[in-house]
């Protein structure tokens, strides 16, 4: 597979209490797959968030 990766990533920290709260991300993928003499196109977009459970 060969392509492009975009994507971001932001988190959200208790300063003071020195713990991550809240991770946020979202990543595009653009390519395309080569078997057998044929290309098929891929898209993906995930979106990910970790949060801490009390």
């Amino acid at each position: 597979m060969k392509g492009k990766t975009k994507g971001s990533s932001t988190f959200y920290f208790a300063y003071k209490e020195g713990i991550l709260v809240k991770d946020m991300t979202e990543v595009f993928v653009e390519g395309e797959a080569v078997a057998r003499g044929m290309t098929i196109p891929i898209t993906t977009v995930r979106k990910m968030e970790t949060v801490l459970i009390k």
